[in-house]
């Protein structure tokens, strides 16, 4: 029989998340208390030995009933059928708990054989602010500069090259001294979603996200300027797997000038200063769900690297009622 503790004590998480991605990380959880949803950490036992955790945040719906997301969680070490059953109903207690329509989860390592309650939601319901990309491209940054840059694609390594003769120079950023960068790239980050065409976060959001990363000086950003006229700003999370680069941001004259190239590539000889073993450049796209992602997919996997895929999303349905309300929405927002 397992057991479900929620964990509320800061160290202890730490201690038992030290191989979770980022969005099972305090950082994560912090910044979206920062947006006013609540947070829960759980970890899964057996025999007093931890066999997974999970953090879950409850996103508002409508008529004071919320929504339940496990991002790229469960973390699991045992997918025992004894396991995925207990968990099973012990999401279904916790939905119950905080008046959810439905629990969502994200299984690290992906599922694909599941019993019930777990529903494979319909890929048009996958279009969601909230969730995490199916796929993340991950470099290893151990090798030696000039190693990396021959497994890099020859127009990458032809472009970065071009980039580096100019005379833009990157900076890197930590502690206090990332604070005073938010304004900039809050309208940086404003222009790329015009242009684009998509949607951005608030700039509350943005703003607790800098004060979080100012907190611990292994964080940085990397902002890239040419004559006092800033290009590009890159934000950078370090955790013990890995530094996860959630956000960036470019004019349209940085991208001209090669500005993306440039400051990826000091950012990347930055984290081996530090000792960094793994960059996580974020999300790619890997299938129908996630070909927003194509362009900027094409852009990182010129650095070399390798794709780690995420399983599809599963739901534990409490209230089938304003479920299919809610799917229909979705359906016909797509």
């Amino acid at each position: 029989m397992y057991t479900f503790k929620e964990i509320t004590e800061a160290e202890h998480w730490e201690r038992i998340t030290k191989d979770a991605p980022y969005p099972q990380t305090t950082f994560f959880g912090e910044l979206q208390l920062g947006r006013n949803f609540l947070v829960k950490k759980f970890e899964i036992t057996k025999n007093k030995k931890c066999t997974g955790y999970f953090q879950a945040i409850i996103y508002p719906l409508f008529k004071g009933k919320t929504s339940i997301y496990l991002p790229y969680g469960p973390m699991l070490h045992d997918t025992s059928a004894e396991l995925l059953k207990e968990l099973g109903s012990f999401l279904r207690d916790i939905g119950e708990s905080h008046d959810a329509v439905f629990v969502r989860s994200d299984f690290t390592p992906p599922q694909s054989i599941l019993p019930e309650p777990f529903v494979p939601i319909p890929q048009f319901s996958y279009h969601t602010a909230y969730h995490q990309p199916r796929g993340e491209w991950i470099l290893d940054i151990t090798p030696a500069p000039d190693v990396l840059l021959s497994e890099m694609h020859k127009k990458t390594r032809y472009n970065l090259r071009k980039a580096l003769k100019t005379d833009l120079q990157t900076k890197i950023y930590s502690g206090s001294d990332i604070l005073p960068w938010t304004p900039a790239f809050i309208e940086i980050n404003k222009i790329n979603t015009q242009s684009h065409q998509t949607t951005t976060h608030p700039n509350s959001y943005f703003n607790s996200l800098f004060e979080l990363l100012s907190k611990n000086t292994n964080n940085f950003i990397a902002v890239t300027a040419q004559e006092g006229s800033i290009l590009a700003i890159n934000l950078f999370v370090h955790s013990e797997r890995e530094v996860f680069c959630p956000f960036g941001a470019s004019t349209t004259k940085g991208k001209k000038l090669g500005a993306y190239y440039h400051i990826k590539w000091h950012a990347i000889l930055h984290m081996k200063e530090m000792g960094v073993k793994q960059f996580n450049w974020g999300g790619i796209s890997v299938g129908m769900h996630d070909e927003y992602l194509a362009g900027v997919t094409t852009f990182k996997k010129g650095f070399g690297g390798s794709e780690l895929k995420h399983g599809s999303l599963y739901d534990v349905v409490l209230q089938p009622f304003w479920y299919k309300l809610y799917m229909l929405r979705k359906r016909l927002k797509k």
